[in-house]
């Protein structure tokens, strides 16, 4: 299990992270990301998010989050991803301030 502590982590940082998703030689038995944290509302709903779902989808790997109002935030995302209905939400002059971290399991 892997865990990255995102505290004041920039979206490029986040997406370095994300991106050994798309690395399918790299950790190949990853099948599941659990999201832990409240932080991971603002995070997931942001449209640049849209990416990592992507990279998810591209290895067959479920992201979820521990967070019942995160867990809505990212199903709402999902759904996005799923519907191509991506709407005009990014934070793009927003730093991003997260607490939280990611959990990787097999």
């Amino acid at each position: 299990m892997l865990r990255w502590n995102l505290f004041g982590e920039s979206w490029q940082q986040i997406e370095g992270h994300f991106n050994i998703l798309g690395e399918l030689s790299k950790f190949p038995s990853i099948r599941n990301i659990e999201l832990r944290g409240m932080e991971w509302v603002t995070l997931v709903s942001d449209v640049r998010f849209q990416n990592v779902l992507r990279l998810a989808d591209i290895r067959g790997a479920e992201i979820s989050c521990e967070n019942p109002t995160a867990a809505l935030a990212l199903e709402e995302a999902k759904f996005e991803y799923l519907s191509g209905n991506v709407s005009d939400r990014c934070l793009a002059n927003q730093p991003l301030r997260a607490h939280s971290h990611i959990l990787l399991a097999r």
